[in-house]
């Protein structure tokens, strides 16, 4: 005996499992909160997005700025009267090997900085993105400090690599705050106690018209 099938019946069950494998996609990206999946409004959907990608460019930032910071050269101990030396980095590794960790730093903050360009940023959060395009200029600037010291080893390279490494860090700071604060308006994320460090105040000056 052979069972019929029509063709309606068959484009109906079809339609129906495909909405069940929607239901269940859905409900694995949803966001949560209080451990439970909510349904967000189309804006609301936006600034998620947006701020899952502006964590991926905090964790990433955070990262090359530590990096850079751990290459400034510390001065040796020197006689009185001497200007100090530029020793070698805390990284242990030769010229080839550190000018190899400052061009693939460079790739990834230049790349990183036109994402961040070509994201599309909802109205609310324009001024947490111009914040994040100012730190990662600010990382920029940073890279270009140390790779002077290292090239160029003098006292004033040094101070200037020092001077640039406190303002990247301020601003990652800032950063953070204002991220931590965007997220937990949409009850993703309960902030955590940070140490405020004495800096000066944070503008968000174009990478292209500073200079160290």
């Amino acid at each position: 005996m052979e069972l019929e099938i029509s063709k309606r019946s068959l484009v109906l069950g079809l339609i129906g499992l495909l909405v069940v494998v929607l239901l269940v996609i859905g409900y694995a990206l949803s966001p949560r909160v209080a451990g439970h999946p909510v349904l967000l409004s189309p804006a609301n959907w936006k600034l998620t997005r947006y701020l899952n990608k502006a964590q991926g460019w905090m964790a990433t930032l955070e990262e090359e700025q530590a990096r850079l910071v751990s290459m400034i050269p510390l001065p040796r101990p020197t006689s009185q009267g001497e200007l100090p030396a530029i020793a070698t980095p805390v990284v242990s590794s030769s010229i080839y090997e550190r000018s190899r960790i400052l061009e693939r730093s460079l790739s990834r903050l230049g790349r990183l900085r036109q994402q961040m360009e070509e994201t599309e940023t909802p109205t609310p959060l324009k001024p947490l993105h111009a914040l994040a395009l100012a730190t990662a200029d600010e990382c920029l600037w940073l890279h270009g400090a140390v790779s002077t010291a290292l090239g160029s080893p003098s006292q004033g390279a040094r101070s200037r690599a020092d001077v640039q490494a406190q303002t990247s860090g301020d601003h990652l700071l800032a950063l953070r705050r204002a991220l931590e604060a965007q997220l937990a308006l949409l009850g993703d994320f309960t902030p955590t106690p940070t140490v405020t460090p004495t800096s000066t105040p944070i503008t968000t000056g174009n990478a292209n018209t500073k200079g160290l």
